[in-house]
């Protein structure tokens, strides 16, 4: 992708990557683009699409994946496959899900929100375990249905969650002794690839959705 200065060759110039939004396809890109076989999606009949899906769920270790046209639209998916209606998402104070989208999860979802500072690092561990929500006798207590965490994260400058991070908020969602077993982990948050270079490790490794209960969803959906 290129940006504007100049059109089509980013060669001897910065490339800017604050939003695939502001980024240009090249020249071969677009051929790419117009050469594609195509088909009728709804009836997963498009070649390109599907070899997309399969790709995906499988750098990811997924039974499956499905495509969706904007990174807002993918959050609301994956959280809401993991959040039924009357639940609540906890994410970190300057999560995208809380500060933009427009509130859809509550909107279009019936799923409120819930932020905790630092969640993706500085938050001690004991603390987040205690914002766990469990259902009990008390009528009418929301229920936390997932930690969603943001990676990377877009108004920390990019920063990636370390592996190590994601595996030990996981184990607070794992069924086991003194575990509410109550939610899930999903990771949300901007273009996959740049963190995947960096600090985050293997697609597998860190791709930290992990369905903790069986009162939550079973299906296990890929989205980055």
């Amino acid at each position: 992708m290129t940006t504007d200065a100049p059109r089509g060759d980013h060669r001897g110039g910065p490339v800017d990557l604050r939003s695939d939004t502001v980024t240009r396809p090249t020249a071969a890109m677009r051929q790419a683009m117009a050469d594609a076989p195509v088909g009728d999606d709804h009836y997963g009949e498009d070649p390109s699409v599907r070899a997309l899906e399969e790709y995906t769920a499988d750098l990811l270790g997924h039974e499956a994946a499905v495509f969706v046209p904007s990174g807002t639209m993918g959050n609301f998916v994956a959280l809401r496959a993991s959040a039924a209606v009357g639940t609540e998402v906890i994410a970190d104070t300057e999560a995208h899900i809380v500060t933009y989208e427009l509130g859809g999860l509550a909107a279009l979802g019936g799923v409120q929100t819930r932020t905790l500072p630092g969640l993706a690092d500085t938050a001690d561990l004991a603390e987040v375990a205690r914002a766990i929500r469990v259902p009990t006798a008390s009528y009418g207590m929301v229920r936390t249905a997932v930690l969603a965490v943001e990676n990377t994260q877009a108004r920390r400058g990019g920063r990636v969650v370390p592996p190590a991070r994601l595996e030990q908020l996981g184990e607070l969602t794992s069924p086991g002794p003194g575990s509410p077993c109550t939610a899930t982990v999903r990771g949300c948050g901007t273009p996959r690839s740049p963190a995947r270079s960096n600090r985050a490790g293997s697609p597998h490794r860190s791709r930290h959705c992990r369905c903790a209960c069986p009162r939550g969803s079973a299906r296990r959906s890929a989205r980055w």
